[in-house]
């Protein structure tokens, strides 16, 4: 019943944010110089708030179809999910200098839609969390480990996470970072974690502050081709 209305109520509020966010773009786009430079200012804070609010209710979206969603299963190329992801990253590649170098990946037995996801929050996020002066670099590397369990690690050279903080970043909405620092929803890696128990697999991340992260998700051996 929970999923159902966090369903109900994210897909109910997309229309009228949508219309909200054109109206108050409209209105800044038909000023003619009357507007103060605060009035402005404060059009342009609406736009960059009901942007966020509208990246949130696609995020509760997503995540809530995640959890009943069991669409038939088939052999998904993570390799292919790959160079989709950077494809619709190339603008925001493009304008941090980012480079996203990946090692040649398995064939996975899952969701096609849901490890598309999580490939683009892990990659997504190893570009958003940068360093100060630092173009990001993400690398994704894949490992055969004991008993033929294979993971995908993406490792970045961002900012970093605080050690006593792993357990609450994979939560729905908590945030280590003020909206002004780096945009996002807080949803990402509850995305993540969600898709991964969809496939019976488990991610563990390690990091230093100031250094970057690598975020490891172990697939069991059924799951891989």
């Amino acid at each position: 019943e929970l999923t159902a209305f966090t369903y109900g109520v994210s897909h109910d509020l997309k229309s009228p944010s949508r219309t909200a966010l054109q109206m108050v773009q409209e209105g800044l786009l038909s000023d003619n110089g009357n507007l103060t430079a605060d009035q402005r200012e404060m059009f342009e804070g609406a736009i960059d708030t009901l942007q966020r609010m509208q990246c949130l209710i696609s995020d509760l979206l997503d995540y809530g179809i995640l959890v009943d969603q069991k669409p038939p299963e088939e052999n998904v190329d993570l390799n292919t999910l790959v160079e989709e992801v950077l494809f619709d990253l190339r603008d925001r590649i493009s304008e941090t200098d980012a480079k996203v170098n990946a090692s040649r990946l398995p064939i996975i037995r899952g969701y096609r839609s849901q490890l598309r996801m999580l490939m683009q929050n892990f990659i997504s996020n190893g570009i958003k969390y940068q360093r100060d002066g630092t173009p990001p670099l993400v690398e994704i590397k894949s490992d055969k480990l004991r008993g033929d369990t294979v993971s995908i690690r993406f490792i970045d050279n961002g900012c970093g996470i605080p050690n006593d903080q792993f357990d609450k970043i994979f939560g729905v909405f908590p945030r280590l970072h003020r909206q002004d620092e780096v945009h996002g929803s807080g949803v990402g890696l509850a995305i993540c974690k969600r898709v991964a128990f969809n496939h019976e697999a488990t991610i563990t991340v390690t990091s230093t502050l100031g250094e970057g992260s690598t975020f490891e998700v172990s697939f069991p051996k059924g799951r891989v081709r």
